[in-house]
């Protein structure tokens, strides 16, 4: 198994913008979290990878990181926990099998779950 991006224990980042985190391919002491296997939006792969947001619209920014959070802390897509604007949910007709977050407006985190990871991990804006 290659590097897996997880949260931080602890950690904040003195940059203004919510009170979490992400470490950038560091294991860590949680066995319960989903996995990220692969990552289409390239600026979700800088977010995660270096936690440079350069790639993400600044409006999103922090809503984006407490869903990756999430992500990656629950173990199953089913136990993914949120407020109801997340409007998680899994998608239907062409897409069964993805699930959908909400982010804001029309932007939304779409991906699959294949052995227990995350695939396939994208930020789309879907009008």
């Amino acid at each position: 198994m290659g590097p897996v991006c997880y949260l931080r224990k602890a950690t904040a980042q003195p940059t203004g913008v919510g009170n979490t985190s992400l470490d950038f391919c560091t294991v860590s002491a949680y066995d319960y979290a989903m996995e990220i296997r692969s990552i289409s939006h390239r600026g979700l792969r800088r977010l995660l990878e270096r936690n440079d947001a350069s790639g993400i619209s600044g409006d999103l920014e922090a809503r984006l990181r407490r869903i990756l959070t999430a992500l990656v802390l629950s173990p199953d897509a089913e136990s993914i926990l949120g407020p109801p604007g997340w409007r998680i949910h899994q998608l239907r007709g062409k897409r069964t099998g993805t699930w959908s977050i909400g982010v804001s407006g029309n932007w939304r985190i779409a991906f699959k779950v294949r052995e227990g990871c995350i695939v396939d991990l994208d930020l789309e804006d879907y009008h």
